[in-house]
């Protein structure tokens, strides 16, 4: 529960920083914007989104690894992407959505992204990630490799290719051949 306060805190102190963002962010979730647009290019209803949206939330394993990594990056005072935010969770539900075979990132850093694509393409029962990132301790907490928050029972069908994605893609996206193969829900 502390968890959830101290987000829930978190969100509030940054709403009062940006009043004109929150209060755009609040609109799209009533009128459900997101939803309605990820419909219109997946084909899936926006109450099938929606229930997406949900998913890994409502998946307790999941769940909790995400508040045992966001203790961890309280303990260590390491500034994180927000593990519950709506843009991950969009990426997400078009994965559901979509149910492609293939899936490529770039950017990994400490795999917050990674392990939600990861988590849709087990639910899907289909698919892997290939994940292009630096490894750049910037980003990470030490002693911490890229995509580290991927929890091991996500792994599976997921390969990790270290280094600028400029030189990496255009050869992976070479030897995958045809990514664009949906299986739409």
């Amino acid at each position: 529960m502390k968890w959830f306060l101290q987000n829930i805190s978190n969100r509030v102190a940054f709403a009062a920083r940006n009043p004109r963002y929150a209060l755009e962010a609040v609109i799209r979730e009533f009128v459900l914007a997101d939803e309605r647009f990820l419909a219109k290019i997946t084909g899936v209803s926006a109450k099938r989104v929606r229930s997406y949206l949900d998913e890994p939330i409502n998946t307790p394993c999941f769940a909790d690894h995400l508040r045992q990594a966001q203790e961890l990056f309280r303990r260590l005072s390491v500034e994180s992407a927000d593990l519950f935010a709506k843009k991950v969770l969009n990426q997400y539900a078009a994965v559901r959505a979509l149910a492609p075979d293939v899936v490529v990132e770039t950017g990994i850093a400490n795999g917050v992204s990674s392990a939600y694509l990861l988590l849709a393409l087990q639910k899907n029962g289909r698919g892997s990630l290939h994940s292009i990132g630096l490894a750049d301790p910037a980003y990470l907490p030490p002693g911490k490799s890229p995509g580290w928050l991927v929890p091991d029972w996500l792994r599976p069908g997921w390969q990790i290719h270290i280094g600028d994605a400029r030189t990496i893609l255009p050869e992976l996206l070479r030897r995958l051949g045809k990514i664009w193969n949906f299986h739409s829900r």
